[in-house]
């Protein structure tokens, strides 16, 4: 009985996402018809590019916008897991489980370096744990 159950979900989601596919498909090959028409060549010769997960908590550009803000509000070097903190509280989300902290440390880590490479911030210590400031 329970394996009857299980096909019959995996079969429901198999056509739910080929419903949601085919739409899809049609649009591609529209944009294959006129790529061909306008341009020549074969279009499956174009490599796809697959679309980036997108972060359940934040929306684009507001990671790098709350490490700012928060690195701004301490008026000195702070750690990747204080402004993880910080941001958890500007969002409503504290307390958190670990997992969810842990997720957050991980993306702000990742957004203080995309602001490192831009200049924005600095990094002053890196051992035993990364310590950050705004650049002036």
């Amino acid at each position: 009985m329970g394996l009857r159950r299980k096909r019959a979900r995996i079969a429901g989601e198999i056509e739910r996402l080929e419903q949601k596919a085919a739409p899809l498909r049609e649009s591609l090959a529209q944009v294959d018809a006129l790529l061909r028409l306008f341009e020549g060549g074969d279009p499956e010769l174009i490599p796809a590019i697959k679309p980036a997960p997108r972060c359940l908590f934040f929306r684009h550009g507001e990671q790098q916008r709350l490490c700012l803000a928060a690195l701004r509000e301490a008026q000195g070097p702070q750690t990747a897991r204080w402004v993880a903190e910080w941001a958890m509280g500007a969002k409503g989300l504290l307390p958190a489980p670990w997992a969810v902290r842990n997720v957050f440390i991980s993306n702000m880590r990742t957004a203080l370096k995309r602001l490192e490479k831009r200049g924005l911030v600095r990094r002053v210590m890196r051992e035993p744990e990364g310590w950050w400031e705004v650049c002036n």
